[in-house]
């Protein structure tokens, strides 16, 4: 269809190439996807906060979640701020897949961009955290909730 429309000489427009991304997710062709989605970005066609949602939404629930990650940084790289649901879809797989570094680690760039989690995203990975914390580590520093506060001002108690 695109090679079509340019054989026409068709003026591609952001909307031509959302609509495009948008079929490809709803259909699970996420690689080609993403093809027309650099294309876009090529061109310096802007996509809709739709068709960045649905790719990272997408990417997420297909497991390919570095993908996913790569996806809301380029959105931040280009001055667009992903939504909460956005990021919330990406920190809850990586939570899902028990890699709460990385989980920690976008919930960090989230509220950077200004979004704050919801409450059961960021509780079950406080609670995530703290049940995975290392006894040893645990008596030594304080344990999880100590080294929380103490993150964010409170003095800790040795």
């Amino acid at each position: 269809l695109l090679n079509i429309m340019i054989k026409n000489g068709s003026i591609l427009d952001s909307t031509s190439f959302d609509y495009l991304v948008l079929g490809c997710c709803v259909n699970h062709k996420l690689d080609t996807a993403l093809d027309y989605h650099s294309e876009m970005l090529c061109r310096n066609l802007i996509p809709s906060s739709k068709t960045w949602n649905a790719l990272v939404s997408s990417f997420s629930e297909a497991g390919r979640v570095v993908e996913a990650e790569r996806l809301l940084h380029v959105m931040v790289q280009r001055g667009e701020t992903p939504s909460r649901e956005m990021y919330s879809a990406v920190i809850n797989k990586y939570r899902s897949e028990n890699n709460l570094g990385k989980a920690s680690q976008l919930l960090k760039a989230m509220q950077q961009c200004g979004q704050e989690p919801d409450f059961v995203t960021h509780w079950s990975l406080i609670s995530n955290f703290s049940s995975s914390v290392n006894k040893d580590d645990s008596t030594k520093s304080g344990g999880f909730l100590s080294k929380l506060l103490s993150g964010i001002g409170f003095p800790r108690k040795d």
